[in-house]
């Protein structure tokens, strides 16, 4: 069987499941996406700062950097909240490995096979876009 990791598909309990199962949460993925969020914001700060002349302040952005960071946070979460929810994933007997797709050979780990993982990733990036703005907006800095 292939290697078990630390995850965390219940925040209350840790728990072993196998690389690569839908809606599985490391804390290795979790930094990850914080610290990618983090480097959007840190892109767009960056972009803000060059594109006004040195005669001309900017206006204060550095909580796009924060913001990015909560992004990619949710965002993770809800793409692990809806793969492990809606994407199949399942241990192949024969491949030793895991895959997305329900098959003789193949045991049922977690998830249905309602979405596929381009779905899930589309319909998480649209609830983090609509969701995580109106929550900064009423903690953005003055």
């Amino acid at each position: 069987m292939d290697e078990l990791y630390t995850c965390y598909m219940d925040p209350l309990q840790e728990v072993k499941e196998l690389k690569g199962t839908n809606g599985a949460i490391s804390m290795v993925g979790t930094l990850s996406s914080i610290a990618g969020g983090a480097v959007v914001g840190l892109g767009y700060y960056v972009g803000i700062l060059l594109s006004f002349s040195y005669n001309h302040r900017p206006p204060c952005q550095w909580f796009v950097i924060v913001a990015g960071a909560i992004a990619g946070l949710v965002g993770s979460f809800v793409d692990s909240l809806l793969g492990a929810t809606f994407q199949y994933s399942g241990y192949c007997r024969k491949r030793k490995c895991v895959v997305s797709v329900p098959g003789a050979d193949v045991d049922h780990i977690s998830g249905s096979a309602i979405l596929s993982n381009e779905a899930v990733n589309l319909v998480a990036s649209f609830i983090t876009a609509i969701t995580v703005p109106p929550i900064l907006a009423l903690v953005w800095p003055s």
